[in-house]
């Protein structure tokens, strides 16, 4: 098998749940960073739920920086100010800016709390 037909294999491959969230991610991190608008996040982000092979996952990043060479945000915290004004003015893009900032550990948080012990 020629280099060609490996790298075309590689591509036909299957993605999981996980590589297409990991892809939204990416795509959240490059509307933050100003290079997409809410409208492209929302259409690639549809795209990508939709992909489903790893050709289809790569097109919706393929105009975009590599995941190394994109800036690093120096704060996720949520600014309020930034939220109440796009919650005026834009409802959709507030969504998405508390999607985008809100804490890894809400985002994640298990629901299994331990009762006491003796109880």
């Amino acid at each position: 098998m020629n280099p060609a037909e490996e790298s075309r294999d590689k591509l036909a491959v299957k993605v999981s749940d996980a590589e297409r969230d990991i892809a939204v991610e990416r795509l959240k991190d490059h509307y933050v960073a100003g290079r997409l608008t809410l409208s492209e996040l929302e259409d690639r982000a549809a795209v990508a739920y939709q992909a489903a092979t790893v050709a289809q996952l790569g097109a919706i990043t393929a105009d975009l920086p590599a995941q190394g060479k994109t800036s690093e945000r120096t704060s996720t915290e949520m600014n309020p100010q930034v939220l109440i004004l796009l919650l005026c003015f834009c409802p959709p893009a507030a969504f998405v800016y508390w999607l985008i900032t809100r804490s890894p550990a809400r985002r994640y948080h298990s629901h299994s709390q331990q009762r006491p012990s003796g109880v």
